[in-house]
């Protein structure tokens, strides 16, 4: 018998009970309850067949095709909610951004400021006009509108200088003639977007343009590309971002090449650069990559900017950086049992800066993106 049968069984075969008597009832009052109670018996209980045949009319009605257990039609119908949400396509936009509250937004924003590792390169091997060149990206939240630009121009504070070797001359980038003021004095050189004599880094004559390069002091980490980084560079790259920076602060995290301390007596420099360049840096870290410059296709792509050819592949694709795990461990061996062990102590990694943290090494990896 189903559970609603049991409780209408229940239900029309309920016994009154009248309560007991009171001390001043009298007895022809108990007589008039004794007739009052109701003692049918079972042959005398009213038929279910009606009530039953009811219910299941009424559920065919609902759903001819449902079962009698409402356990399963539910569990049933929780699955098919579950199927049809999964089907459903996620959603790529958010139309209702704009009517945030403007600490939120603001908030969101800020989210999207990740940590970076922007690599930083001179033009030539032995460059005396204190340029540097990089192919990395800005963060896209430059160019979505002007309140993520203003976040964004908080966040990555520091406007570093920037030249750009290109075959055909820049446009849409102003060209520094000789009777406008320099916008980055006195980091950046006059000749910047003039034509000049010999090779560049690309192997060709062309123009030079200018560009910026948004940092974060806090959070990026700047890599040093190449192994010609002598005293009087490394100090001068560290003063540029240094007076490029509002707060006059600089650059917390910096990378460098293994190749830029791969002789005897580069753990001396090194302890003596952390009294005086490295004495405010977070982290310091050397990483695997040797090379002057980075990958060739990754390269010709950060110059596609000026040159016109690739700018659209360039905003949609981007280029990054990243700092990985050494994924050729034979090369750090080789470079560890050699030259790194003189930046060991005692069996411990020497350690650098403010917070006297120990120097990591990484690989570094050239990518597309943001």
């Amino acid at each position: 018998m189903a559970d609603f049968q049991n409780a209408a069984y229940r239900l029309l075969s309920f016994k009154y009970t009248p309560p007991l008597a009171a001390k001043g009832q009298t007895a022809s009052d108990d007589e008039v309850g004794r007739k009052a109670e109701i003692q049918p018996g079972d042959e005398d209980l009213p038929s279910l067949s009606s009530l039953l045949t009811s219910i299941q009319e009424i559920e065919g009605f609902v759903d001819a095709g449902t079962k009698n257990d409402s356990g399963i039609q539910l569990r049933e119908e929780c699955q098919e909610g579950r199927t049809s949400t999964a089907r459903t396509k996620p959603l790529k936009k958010f139309h209702l951004f704009n009517d945030l509250p403007t600490e939120i937004r603001l908030k969101i924003w800020d989210l999207t400021f990740l940590p970076r590792v922007v690599e930083v390169r001179p033009p030539r091997p032995h460059n005396s006009q204190g340029q540097w060149q990089s192919g990395c990206s800005n963060p896209a939240a430059l160019a979505v509108c002007i309140e993520a630009r203003e976040a964004a121009l908080a966040h990555f504070r520091i406007p570093f200088p920037l030249t750009i070797d290109t075959k055909i001359p820049p446009t849409g980038i102003s060209r520094q003639n000789a009777s406008e003021p320099l916008p980055f004095k006195p980091t950046a050189s006059s000749y910047i977007g003039v034509p000049f004599n010999g090779t560049s880094s690309s192997g060709e004559n062309g123009v030079q343009a200018r560009r910026t390069l948004y940092v974060s002091p806090e959070h990026d980490t700047v890599c040093l590309l190449g192994r010609d980084w002598d005293n009087g560079r490394l100090s001068h790259v560290m003063r540029t971002f240094r007076e490029a920076d509002p707060l006059r602060v600089g650059i917390s995290r910096l990378g460098m090449s293994v190749r830029a301390w791969g002789f005897g007596g580069s753990v001396v420099r090194m302890k003596e650069l952390g009294t005086t360049l490295f004495q405010e840096l977070d982290q310091l870290v050397l990483f695997m990559y040797g090379e002057q410059n980075p990958p060739p296709a990754w390269r010709a792509k950060g110059s596609a900017i000026v040159d016109g050819e690739d700018r659209e592949q360039y905003r949609r694709e981007g280029n990054r950086c990243e700092l990985m795990p050494c994924e050729v461990p034979t090369a750090y061996r080789v470079w560890s049992g050699v030259h790194g062990r003189q930046f060991r102590e005692d069996g411990k990694v020497l350690r650098i800066g403010r917070n006297s943290n120990e120097i990591r090494f990484m690989d570094l990896d050239f990518k597309a993106g943001w």
